[in-house]
């Protein structure tokens, strides 16, 4: 009896412990974010921005940043596309939105449902041989 006691309760410290580890991680997958209509939101890469009152969210997919890193000379200052993901109450919207935003192929903003999305920036800026922490966006939401 005593050998399955002392069996049974590291079992059950262990199982706690890896419990409450998972948890911690699901716990930062859940966060969202509150997409301000009409003031910019900051939003991390795969994190959603919900507004309740407009019934809409914005989901920041991807990123595909291409901008000549801080400490290098380039030809071009290149370009940070971001796709983005918007879910209103009547339908859904892949879209990509662009750092430079000077021609139709790189467009900065869409409007979609009404909804005005412009792109103000994407960070971190690049830097020369540095590895990029995970990026974040700068976007303005508003009600045309």
């Amino acid at each position: 009896m005593k050998r399955l006691v002392l069996m049974i309760i590291p079992a059950l410290v262990c199982g706690t412990i890896f419990t409450n580890c998972g948890s911690d991680k699901a716990e930062t997958q859940k966060e969202n974010f509150v997409l301000k209509i009409g003031e910019i939101t900051e939003i991390v890469l795969g994190k959603v921005a919900n507004n309740t009152r407009y019934g809409v969210s914005l989901r920041f997919e991807s990123v595909n940043d291409s901008r000549c890193p801080t400490g290098l000379v380039c030809v071009w200052q290149g370009n940070a596309s971001v796709q983005l993901y918007l879910k209103t109450q009547k339908g859904e919207y892949d879209f990509t939105l662009n750092s430079i935003g000077t021609s139709p192929h790189f467009e900065d903003e869409v409007i979609i449902e009404g909804f005005i999305c412009r792109l103000i920036d994407v960070l971190p800026y690049p830097v020369f041989g540095e590895e990029q922490p995970v990026k974040t966006i700068k976007i303005l939401v508003d009600k045309k």
